[in-house]
C-alpha cells in the first residue's frame, strides 16, 4: 500500500468514527429533548435565544438548530458539548413548568 492510500485510508476512519459519535449525541440529544413537555421545551429554547445561543423559532421542537445551540451553550460553560443538559441546568429555577425548573444562566 502506498502512502497516499494509507493516509486515506486513516482519514476515511477517523472521519466516520467522528461522524457516527456526532450521530450518537444527537440522537441522545433528541431523546432527552423529547422526553420534555412542549412547555418546557419551548423554555428552553427562548432561555437559549435570550442567551444568544439560539436564532430560531422557540416552538418546542427538536432539530439541528436546536441541537447546535444546546451544545453551544455546554461548550460556553466548559461542559461537554453532547446536547443533554444536566439537572444542574435545569435547576437554576426562573421559570417553573410542572415542576420542572427551567433556567439557563
Amino acid at each position: 500500500m502506498d502512502l497516499g492510500r494509507f493516509f486515506a485510508t486513516g482519514l476515511f476512519l477517523i472521519t466516520g468514527f467522528i461522524a457516527s459519535q456526532a450521530r450518537a449525541d444527537f440522537d441522545s440529544s433528541k431523546a432527552w429533548f423529547s422526553s420534555l413537555d412542549q412547555q418546557t421545551r419551548t423554555q428552553i429554547q427562548a432561555e437559549l435565544i435570550l442567551l444568544g445561543d439560539y436564532d430560531a423559532l422557540a416552538d418546542g421542537r427538536f432539530g439541528l438548530s436546536t441541537f447546535n445551540s444546546l451544545q453551544s451553550y455546554q461548550s460556553s460553560k466548559g461542559q461537554t458539548p453532547n446536547g443533554v443538559l444536566g439537572s444542574a441546568d435545569l435547576g437554576l429555577s426562573c421559570c417553573r413548568f410542572d415542576g420542572q425548573a427551567v433556567r439557563l444562566t
